[in-house]
């Protein structure tokens, strides 16, 4: 049914292309992620506290910086620190604000687990789209992720 929709629009013949290959991707971590017991979306919340580690982010900054802002970033933060991969504490300057940040266990993970995602991906990447093929593909996504941002 979608391709029959897609068949005389190129722009949506893209759009599930997209789709298709953002849910390929999807699966393709989360089967590497399945050892450390963790779903991609708390593999970027990790990740998203590595980059600024040592320093914290509130709940909201983390929703913010998700791919798919979701109410559910209490939940799953609820699990992280249950594991204890991550920390809550209170922010001194604004007691209703929580500051967050990766532990030391928390960074073992993404060190476990980033070579074996960047492994499986880079089979598929580097033996089928030139670097030059990369970067176009990179600032298209780029527009199209700003102009939904935007409208």
């Amino acid at each position: 049914m979608p391709q029959d929709l897609a068949k005389n629009n190129p722009y949506m013949t893209m759009v599930v292309n997209i789709l298709r290959t953002g849910s390929l991707i999807d699966h393709k971590v989360s089967d590497v992620l399945k050892p450390f017991d963790i779903t991609h979306i708390q593999f970027n919340i990790l990740r998203s506290l590595e980059a600024i580690h040592p320093e914290v982010l509130s709940v909201g900054d983390i929703n913010n910086g998700l791919m798919f802002p979701t109410s559910d970033v209490t939940r799953l933060l609820d699990r992280l620190e249950k594991r204890a991969l991550i920390t809550r504490l209170i922010c001194p300057e604004n007691r209703r604000k929580m500051d967050i940040s990766i532990t030391d266990k928390g960074l073992n993970v993404i060190e476990n687990a980033l070579p074996g995602i960047e492994a499986v991906l880079d089979g598929y990447y580097r033996n089928n789209i030139s670097e030059n093929e990369r970067d176009l593909v990179v600032d298209v996504l780029k527009r199209i992720n700003n102009s939904l941002k935007t409208n």
